[in-house]
């Protein structure tokens, strides 16, 4: 497991050099790697520490004044229970500086050994964030996101994740 978290990140760290071009004015890709607690809802115990890492591409569409992108992502606790995911992604200035993020993917989740169930392989992740955008496009976010199987699956136990998100624009 370890080798793949490492390949992983190895290649999540050269996706800038293989991204695309923007196709709308403000559309950039975008790398972010956070940091946090998860904690499950129900059934008890089993909460752990979590990284994530995302990639927010240039391909995206504009709705309602707002720029949604194509983004990837992918999840790894403490316990080695892993989530690759894909789905739509926007943030909403409402400053020059501060901004709101939310994201609706929907992945693949791999319970470790003695990991957290959640009941199905196919989970949803839906993320709310508030953040800081620096004088340099570096931003900061802290976000709340909810990963649960969308009662897809017998059970639906769901799990809370808090963390601190840090974004880097190419």
């Amino acid at each position: 497991m370890r080798a793949v978290f490492i390949l992983f990140f190895a290649s999540f760290c050269a996706l800038p050099v293989f991204s695309e071009t923007p196709t709308h004015d403000g559309a950039v890709d975008k790398q972010i790697v956070g940091i946090g607690h998860e904690n499950r809802l129900s059934g008890g115990g089993k909460n752990a520490a979590m990284v994530s890492f995302e990639w927010r591409t240039g391909i995206g569409f504009a709705f309602l004044d707002t720029l949604h992108v194509l983004t990837l992502a992918a999840e790894i606790d403490d316990h080695q229970d892993t989530w690759f995911g894909v789905g739509l992604s926007s943030e909403y200035d409402f400053t020059d500086h501060w901004f709101t993020e939310t994201s609706l993917l929907y992945g693949y989740y791999s319970q470790a050994e003695g990991g957290t169930d959640l009941g199905s392989d196919g989970i949803i992740r839906f993320l709310f964030g508030i953040g800081y955008r620096f004088e340099n496009n570096i931003a900061v976010t802290f976000a709340l996101s909810h990963m649960s199987n969308g009662y897809t699956g017998d059970t639906n136990p769901g799990t809370e994740h808090f963390s601190l998100r840090f974004h880097r624009p190419f």
